[in-house]
């Protein structure tokens, strides 16, 4: 027996709108933020749209960071920075990606798998929503079956 929630748990407190409703108007920063603030949740789900611009920023500012620790000359130091302060949410929401199409997040250490497990999980992560809720909850979205 899984632990799948009710459909009134997607529901956001005092507004009366599901989640994914409210989500719809989200630009890439807002999935940004929305991975940031779940940096320690590794339950639930993430859809494609908040693992895809999170990684999108989180490129963005580490290539930035880059460029500055060229510029300042530097050691990489900015670089290690961002990509130590990302790490986390990055983990976060990749796990919960993988909730996402139904898959247990201990499957993210398939990238210990050189080159391989790296497409593997690329080729995960560009999946749709299982649209059946699992034992992680109900779906990142709405899905129309």
């Amino acid at each position: 027996m899984t632990n799948t929630p009710k459909p009134h748990e997607h529901i956001v407190q005092n507004s009366g709108l599901a989640i994914w409703e409210i989500e719809e108007n989200y630009n890439a920063f807002d999935w940004f933020k929305k991975a940031i603030k779940n940096t320690f949740n590794y339950k639930g789900r993430a859809r494609r749209k908040e693992f895809w611009y999170f990684t999108l920023i989180a490129s963005i500012i580490i290539f930035i960071a880059f460029v500055l620790d060229e510029i300042l000359d530097t050691p990489e130091m900015l670089t290690g920075l961002s990509g130590f302060i990302l790490f986390f949410p990055s983990l976060a929401v990749t796990i919960r990606r993988l909730h996402d199409i139904g898959k247990s997040g201990w499957w993210y250490l398939i990238t210990a798998i050189p080159f391989i497990g790296s497409l593997v999980l690329l080729y995960w992560n560009c999946l749709d929503t299982s649209p059946e809720g699992n034992q992680w909850g109900l779906p990142a979205r709405k899905v129309n079956p």
